[in-house]
Parts: C-alpha cells; sequence; structure tokens
C-alpha cells in the first residue's frame, strides 16, 4: 500500500516539474512607436569652455559620455533605434 502512494507522489513531483520547466518567459516590453523623441541638445562652443579648468573640462566631459551611453543602453534595451 505504501509504494503505490510513493509512486503517485514521484509522478506528481514529475508532472510539476515538467510543467514548470517548460514554461516560457513573459516579457513586456513598449512599442518603439511610444518611446520619446531624442532632445536636441543645446551646443557648446570652446571658447565658452576656455574659463574652466581642465580637471572640471574633463569631468563635464566624462560626465557628458556617461549620460549618452546611459541614455543609449536604456533604448537599446527598450527597443529603440
Amino acid at each position: 500500500m505504501r509504494f503505490p502512494a510513493m509512486l503517485a507522489g514521484l509522478l506528481l513531483l514529475a508532472l510539476g516539474l515538467v510543467l514548470l520547466g517548460c514554461a516560457s518567459l513573459i516579457e513586456c516590453r513598449p512599442a518603439a512607436e511610444d518611446l520619446p523623441a531624442r532632445p536636441t541638445l543645446p551646443t557648446v562652443k570652446a571658447d565658452e569652455l576656455s574659463s574652466l579648468s581642465d580637471d572640471v573640462y574633463v569631468r563635464l566631459a566624462t560626465r557628458d559620455r556617461l549620460l549618452r551611453k546611459d541614455a543609449e543602453m536604456c533604448r537599446a534595451l527598450i527597443g529603440g533605434k
């Protein structure tokens, strides 16, 4: 009497593992049309930056580069171009 109950439990466990293992991953992504347009960035001329020290200029350029890279990565994750 004990063997059939154990066999039924194992079959139930195997069935549960098969059903859970075969479930597909559901991803929700917004449509590419829902992406906001890229903003037009103001231009800054070199002579306007001449009053900045080299250290401040490097930090500003690094900050700008990292922000652009992050924005591109976010757009790539969403699926935008």
